[in-house]
């Protein structure tokens, strides 16, 4: 089987135009004086050039997780019984939608294994995640289990 190439980080802001070729230069050659030690990502975040909710959307652009903007979701009460307010709050993760024996979600870290884990013991569901911006949650959070 045949692997699909990912696209390197510092592709990806460049082509969000977070940072430009030289700052991702820049942030290279931090990584190399430190024996690659260090994730560019976290580089990054440390020179001010990204911040976590632009590292996130690029993470979930890498592998292909979809995206969403929770301006203008809606949540039935139903769905929301799916995930505890605790849970939501502790993880920022929150429920959408119900699809047969799947639970779709929203996070700013799709990659949180322990938050999705957790959400299947809780919800007796198998999670489909999707990337939101950090702001967006934390806000959509309060209003769905205000």
């Amino acid at each position: 089987m045949k692997r699909r190439a990912v696209t390197p980080l510092g592709k990806i802001f460049i082509r969000l135009k977070k940072i430009d070729q030289d700052q991702l230069n820049q942030a290279l050659h931090q990584q190399k004086e430190s024996d690659q030690s260090i994730f560019l990502g976290e580089i990054l975040i440390s020179l001010g050039f990204i911040n976590n909710d632009d590292l996130n959307l690029a993470r979930a652009m890498q592998f292909n997780y979809p995206f969403i903007n929770l301006n203008s979701c809606k949540v039935s009460p139903e769905i929301l019984e799916k995930i505890p307010k605790e849970l939501a709050n502790n993880y920022r993760l929150v429920p959408l939608d119900r699809f047969n024996n799947f639970l779709t979600v929203a996070t700013d870290n799709p990659f949180n294994e322990k938050a999705i884990i957790q959400a299947e013991a809780v919800s007796g569901l198998k999670i489909k995640v999707f990337a939101a911006k950090r702001e967006q949650l934390e806000s959509f959070i309060l209003k769905c289990y205000e």
